[in-house]
């Protein structure tokens, strides 16, 4: 069984949320956690549908974490890229396999199934942001500079618009 390549990239980009404050260019999570902004804007709107992030368009626009980081677990992110995780029918739909109840193997898969699960579950992103060593910039669209205003860090002033 091998996870997809957009639910490792989902992964990665909620991983960079959670350590992030407030709003986050798609760009700087692309460059941080090598993931194609092609892709990344496809898995960006389908944790969108899924509530795990909140995509603000625009100039000053960007992505967020919806739900706290400490209560957002591995397995939701995978679940929500990939459905259900499942290692065969039976251990998520009981009763589709006509054999599930003579197949020597039905116990395995689902002894397989629920440690899989139990340890994706385990793991918060919060836990998981404490081990992590990327470095998440400061976003000047959402955060002060040192003199309280937004508007010095990204070269703008309150009547008009500078360079980025």
């Amino acid at each position: 069984m091998e996870l997809s390549r957009v639910t490792d990239y989902g992964v990665r980009a909620v991983l960079y949320l959670s350590m992030a404050k407030g709003l986050s260019r798609t760009q700087d999570v692309s460059e941080a956690m090598h993931v194609p902004k092609a892709y990344l804007s496809k898995v960006l709107q389908e944790l969108g549908r899924r509530d795990i992030v909140r995509l603000k368009p625009g100039v000053k626009g960007g992505v967020s974490l919806v739900p706290d980081p400490a209560n957002l677990t591995l397995l939701e992110v995978v679940e929500a890229m990939e459905g259900h995780l499942a290692f065969t029918r039976c251990s998520y739909a009981p009763g589709e396999c006509a054999f599930e109840t003579l197949c020597p193997v039905h116990t395995f898969w689902m002894d397989l199934q629920k440690l899989v699960s139990e340890r994706l579950s385990s793991i918060t992103f919060a836990e998981f942001a404490e081990t992590c060593s990327i470095e998440v910039p400061r976003n000047p669209r959402t955060e002060p500079d040192s003199e309280g205003s937004a508007f010095a860090a990204v070269g703008e002033s309150p009547g008009g618009i500078g360079h980025e």
